[in-house]
């Protein structure tokens, strides 16, 4: 609950550091890699970028020890992210397209939503705005498929937004309006 309450984060960051030692007390590794995940969370908050970095890559390899993919699955999202803030595209991409991929294979709709998201998101940063479209397309059609409503408002708005750079403003306004009225 802290960890998702404002300005609650030193108190979360403390709740989790006690959860790992109760974790690392029982030898519970699942739980150990879990709380290291938030913790890569919380520090990625902060834009403590190498921090995260570190608990995320050992929050990864303790997941993939103990088998858990859709974990596994959550830390290519944040690597994704984490790269793409850091401006390493290449790695950004990597990890956005085994996100995918793992979430499909998953058959997980919310992730693949995300993914294709991030990997539209990562081509409209690049100026590819063709590509950036195809995959905010290929999104919304997840969405409306499996009636995602959260998922395809944020969807929609980063069509406006890549609307608006090309300045297509009657298909921004179209997407925009659409936004809001969900």
């Amino acid at each position: 609950v802290a960890r998702w309450s404002k300005g609650e984060s030193d108190a979360a960051y403390a709740l989790f550091n006690q959860s790992f030692a109760l974790y690392e007390k029982h030898s519970n590794q699942r739980g150990m890699a879990i709380t290291t995940f938030h913790l890569g969370i919380i520090e990625d908050g902060w834009n403590h970028l190498d921090l995260a970095l570190s608990l995320y890559e050992q929050s990864l390899a303790q997941l993939e020890q103990v088998g858990d993919l859709w974990g596994v699955t959550r830390l290519y999202q944040l690597l994704g992210q984490l790269f793409l803030k850091q401006g390493d595209l290449e790695k950004a991409r990597y990890f956005f397209e085994k996100h995918l991929d793992s979430d499909e294979r998953l058959q997980f709709r919310e992730g693949v939503v995300v993914a294709l998201r991030n990997l539209g998101n990562f081509h409209r940063y690049q100026g590819d705005y063709v590509q950036a479209k195809l995959y905010f397309d290929r999104s919304l059609e997840v969405c409306q498929e499996y009636n995602l409503k959260d998922d395809k408002s944020k969807v929609l708005y980063f069509i406006g937004i890549l609307s608006l750079q090309q300045n297509n403003y009657v298909q921004a306004l179209k997407s925009f309006r659409a936004f809001y009225e969900l």
